[in-house]
């Protein structure tokens, strides 16, 4: 059994019932469809590193990814925002199942929403980073 730090996320997203409620499946990795029924999110790890725990290095991998949620309207990608927040930010156990059950150790978003409206689509985007912390 390895653990996937990508794939225990996907199912912790997909299987929260507020989430459901709003996207169904609909959570993408780095970049949306060309035809995407919205609203929709996408997730990509954008950057990695090791945390200091009292002044100490700690031995656990640590990437932060980015959740960025789309729609056609800017109250559905708030909305989606929180619900992926609430369904991720603060937990820790056993996240995934069969091969890709992966221990995360803590979530915690690590920014403020960030939001705008794409030029050439008219989409509206509403995006957040979180660090994770897992144990390989």
């Amino acid at each position: 059994m390895a653990a996937n730090v990508d794939k225990a996320l996907v199912h912790q997203v997909k299987n929260n019932a507020g989430v459901i409620a709003l996207i169904s499946s609909r959570f993408y990795a780095v970049n949306l469809p060309q035809t995407v029924t919205l609203p929709a999110a996408v997730y990509q790890s954008i950057s990695g590193k090791l945390i200091k725990e009292h002044g100490v290095v700690t031995s656990l991998p640590t990437p932060r990814y980015q959740i960025t949620c789309w729609s056609n309207q800017f109250d559905d990608v708030v909305e989606l925002d929180i619900a992926i927040k609430a369904a991720i930010d603060g937990k820790r156990g056993t996240w995934g199942t069969g091969t890709y059950v992966t221990m995360i150790q803590r979530c915690q978003a690590e920014s403020v929403p960030r939001h705008d409206r794409d030029p050439v689509t008219g989409l509206y985007w509403l995006s957040r980073d979180y660090l994770i912390m897992w144990t390989e």
